[in-house]
């Protein structure tokens, strides 16, 4: 292990926090329409104040990601973090509190459950998640499960823009919101580790939930990107970073459970079903749906001259504009793709939107295609048509 990897993990030993497990059922939500992340952060920042004491410094981690409407009786499940925080009887005290509040006239949550306390540091964190995926240490890839909005904004307005460096900064950035500055010298060794790193982006989407705020009278944002980034490289310099955001989020908006995800072993972007005839044949019968021109079925004899049509289409086109890199690995992963040449003129003018064919693929593949996806902002849009 190098030095600026030891340092980096004695660093971040030193970070400490309060965990509090919960499960806050909703009790009426029958005409509700507020994300449920807004909610619960309405409510858990009223019910800090409601005890003996004010809460401390706090935020909170969904366990999962909890759809964009409020549902009734549904239970959300959820840890509240006190950073810093070592004394389990200010977590006993404010579940109390939470509980008693709760049970007052049209609170319209109950807590349905309230686990066994926890301080954890972050050698805690990295131990928990190397536990649950023995293997990530020696992996030559991850995928990053974002389940809940990370801001991210770019000078070209673009999710492409995204790099391994940028989630390294989004980490040490909530680190450093919750437990202190870093040292300068160990914060340029621990980015450093990142810029060795490949992150594929392309399979997140854009977010944005709005919310009359009672308070100011004015609209309370809820926005970002979710969905899987996947992160290539050797991940063993960067893992302490990593285990830290699986348990305190990332980046650093604090409100509404933001930044929070997952991480798990992936084969980054060249999953196998993106060369699975099965797969390409659904998205085209998708596709046929909605596009009056194209026959419902692939004539036989023609997938892979079409297919090779398509994605030939879409490498030249999209991914060039895209991910240069990423087209020159999926060139080198389908040997059986036709050269241009061999390409009828017929099959080319069959299909004009060729990269909405594999769009509809890569969503079936990577489960893009979740009810109650937002619409992306304009730019995204546009990449997209």
């Amino acid at each position: 292990m190098k030095e600026g990897s030891c340092a980096l993990r004695n660093w971040l030993a030193e970070c400490r926090w309060l965990e509090c497990p919960l499960a806050l059922r909703s009790t009426f939500a029958g005409q509700a329409r507020q994300h449920p992340l807004i909610v619960l952060d309405a409510l858990l920042k009223y019910a800090s104040h409601q005890g003996q004491h004010p809460w401390p410094a706090w935020l909170f981690r969904p366990e999962r990601g909890f759809g964009a409407r409020l549902q009734q009786g549904q239970a959300y499940a959820l840890r509240l973090l006190f950073p810093g925080c070592t004394d389990a009887a200010i977590g006993e005290e404010a579940t109390a509190g939470l509980r008693a509040w709760l049970e007052g006239d049209r609170r319209h949550f109950s807590l349905d459950e309230a686990g066994a306390l926890a301080v954890l540091s972050g050698a805690d964190a990295l131990s928990l998640l190397l536990d649950a995926e023995p293997d990530l240490a020696s992996a030559s890839g991850a995928v990053i499960n974002v389940f809940t909005p990370i801001p991210f904004k770019s000078a070209e307005g673009w999710k492409g823009a995204a790099t391994a460096t940028w989630l390294g900064e989004t980490l040490l950035r909530r680190a450093e919101r919750l437990f202190g500055p870093m040292p300068q010298e160990l914060r340029e060794e621990a980015l450093l580790a990142w810029k060795g790193l490949r992150l594929v982006p392309w399979f997140w989407d854009y977010e944005e939930h709005q919310h009359p705020s009672k308070s100011t009278g004015g609209t309370r944002y809820l926005n970002g990107f979710c969905g899987r980034l996947f992160l290539e490289g050797n991940l063993e310099p960067v893992l302490p970073l990593l285990a830290l955001g699986a348990r305190c989020n990332a980046g650093s908006r604090l409100s509404a459970g933001q930044g929070a995800f997952g991480v798990a072993i992936g084969e980054p972007a060249l999953e196998a079903d993106l060369f699975s005839e099965e797969t390409w044949m659904r998205a085209w019968r998708r596709l046929a749906r909605s596009t009056p021109c194209l026959p419902p079925d692939l004539p036989n004899g023609t997938f892979d001259r079409l297919l090779g049509m398509v994605l030939h289409g879409l490498l030249a086109k999209s991914l060039a504009r895209m991910a240069p890199e990423l087209e020159r690995r999926w060139l080198e992963s389908l040997p059986w793709l036709p050269a241009d040449a061999d390409i009828p003129v017929a099959v080319k003018l069959l299909l004009p939107a060729g990269d909405k064919a594999v769009l509809a693929a890569l969503e079936h593949v990577t489960c893009l295609d979740r009810p109650g996806k937002a619409d992306a902002p304009s730019a995204t849009s546009a990449e997209r048509c």
